[in-house]
């Protein structure tokens, strides 16, 4: 517990790692190795897998993610709500979720404005640690527009049939205890994530990392 509240004491005012510098990087992943060393589920990826579960991401070093630390949305460049995960153990999958905002310049006018996109993975067990994944299809839904809601409108979507559905890559679970999760992805970026009971289109959006007592 003492390793889990440094994890999110070095989390705070990181905005999920959109503003991290190199060095406060450095001290995440450096914590992060000592809590890998402490997982209290020896087999993370099935029981992953078992259970139906929503997840929020309170810190990411993936450029694709969070840039190059320079901050979320500044200027004209749009900005990332609500990102996470949604887990299917009936289905089998897994859906990254993104919400996608107006950029800084507008967020004052077009406050609410926001699309979700999302992934929708194939997931499937490669080791006790490790899960592989294969693309489904992706959909974008547009939540609200110029502060109207048009969430009731059909969603865009793209399915790919099984026989074509490209891999989506693995991920190593480094640390599990069914409320934290630590992941390291192939391309060797890390990824921390809460559980949380709330369904991912209501979950409010935060961008520094609660404080260890609430993911205890």
């Amino acid at each position: 517990e003492a390793t889990k509240a440094r994890l999110m004491q070095a989390l705070e005012g990181l905005d999920r790692g959109f503003t991290a510098t190199k060095p406060q990087r450095a001290a995440v992943e450096s914590i992060i190795d000592e809590l890998a060393a402490m997982s209290p589920v020896k087999e993370p990826a099935p029981a992953l897998l078992a259970q139906d579960s929503t997840w929020q991401l309170i810190y990411s070093d993936a450029p694709d993610i969070v840039g190059s630390g320079t901050g979320n949305g500044g200027g004209l460049s749009p900005s990332n709500g609500k990102v996470g995960q949604e887990f299917d153990a009936a289905a089998g999958t897994i859906t990254n979720l993104v919400e996608i905002k107006p950029p800084g310049l507008l967020s004052g006018v077009l406050p609410d404005d926001a699309v979700q996109l999302r992934v929708k993975i194939k997931a499937r067990v490669v080791s006790p640690t490790r899960i592989g994944m294969t693309v489904m299809g992706t959909q974008a839904q547009p939540r609200k527009f110029a502060g109207i809601d048009i969430s009731r409108l059909p969603p865009l979507g793209l399915e790919i049939p099984s026989p074509i559905q490209p891999p989506f890559g693995e991920f190593e679970i480094l640390y599990y205890d069914g409320s934290l999760r630590v992941i390291r992805t192939g391309q060797g970026y890390l990824g921390v994530n809460i559980r949380t009971d709330k369904p991912f289109a209501t979950t409010t959006t935060t961008t520094d990392a609660p404080a260890a007592a609430d993911i205890s």
